[in-house]
């Protein structure tokens, strides 16, 4: 967690070297405004992924309706201070503090893991959900009925102005400690987390209004399936393995330590006026590998070693995963352009 922000942040400043290469860039005049196009596509997309969350939430609330209840531990709220054996420890600090082994996946209680896995990845989906939204949003906002053609004065004031990435960076960095602080009092730390989520997303919008304007909506689109599939994969696969990948931990944070001082120099790099198609390419193969595997751990973790008041801290590192993976895997799509 404490590396893989200060990465999205980095990368989120490398967008501004493609922005100075978008302002700089020669582009002819805008046709008449009766010659505009409405493009309604990225509604559209919205609305599908909005239907298919609506479909997926209703069948979690039908299978949580048929549950059993007498004799489940699930029926118990997962913040519970009751714990009986073979349940989750309430905390992985309090665990590691005590110096106690992990459960084996096979002792966890199977209706308190399941409760907790949803809980886990129906929030998640919120999330996800909130940040399409809030993208699909700044696109028509900033363009004339979604025309990249015809960019509104919002959409130029939105990706020139500088302080647009750093003011809500700043204001992440304190939600997110806010959110730590607070993660176990309900409702202030879904509160916590959905402002953070919304920061994130005005931010990410920012990234797609860039290369949406320079014609890469179907990258985008790319991107977004890509790392659906990727994370929907990767999650079945460390669901279902009896591998324990707590080892690639150290692997993890040395490649993101690495990649944050690529991060560092490479806008510098651009600045210079040695941008290459190459570099980008090359930035996003490593980084969508690596947080290939941030989403393994943090799922194996999930799993194995968070406790049920840790909730908020699986979604907020699954999250930066999927946030992350979609920017190295837009950047491997663009990169090749």
């Amino acid at each position: 967690m404490s590396i893989r922000l200060p990465l999205l942040g980095l990368l989120l400043r490398w967008v501004d070297a493609e922005v100075i290469i978008f302002e700089v860039a020669p582009s002819p005049p805008p046709p008449p405004l009766s010659d505009a196009v409405a493009d309604w596509k990225p509604l559209y997309f919205f609305l599908g992924v909005f239907g298919l969350y609506t479909l997926a939430m209703s069948i979690v609330l039908l299978f949580d309706s048929c549950k059993p209840r007498a004799g489940s531990r699930e029926s118990l709220p997962l913040t519970s201070k009751t714990q009986e054996s073979g349940g989750r420890p309430r905390s992985w600090m309090a665990l590691r503090q005590a110096g106690v082994e992990p459960l084996p996946l096979d002792a966890i209680d199977n209706q308190l893991k399941k409760g907790f896995v949803r809980k886990v990845y129906s929030i998640l989906a919120t999330q996800l959900l909130l940040t399409i939204g809030i993208c699909v949003g700044m696109i028509y906002a900033s363009f004339y009925h979604g025309d990249a053609n015809y960019i509104l004065h919002f959409g130029y004031y939105y990706v020139r102005q500088q302080w647009i990435v750093l003011v809500p960076l700043i204001i992440m960095i304190c939600l997110l400690c806010a959110l730590f602080s607070l993660k176990n009092h309900h409702p202030y730390n879904l509160i916590l987390l959905f402002l953070f989520t919304g920061c994130l997303s005005f931010l990410l919008g920012r990234l797609i209004v860039v290369y949406y304007a320079v014609g890469s909506g179907q990258n985008i689109l790319l991107a977004f399936t890509v790392t659906s599939a990727t994370f929907i994969g990767l999650t079945c696969i460390t669901l279902i393995s009896p591998v324990d990948w707590n080892f690639l931990q150290p692997f993890l944070f040395t490649s993101a330590l690495l990649l944050l001082f690529w991060a560092i120099f490479l806008p510098i790099f651009y600045c210079c006026g040695q941008h290459a198609n190459g570099w980008s390419l090359f930035f996003g193969i490593v980084g969508t590998i690596m947080f290939s595997g941030f989403i393994i751990y943090d799922t194996n973790n999930i799993m194995r070693y968070l406790g049920i008041d840790d909730y908020i801290v699986a979604c907020v590192e699954l999250y930066l995963d999927v946030i992350n993976l979609f920017m190295c895997v837009l950047c491997i799509f663009q990169g090749s352009n």
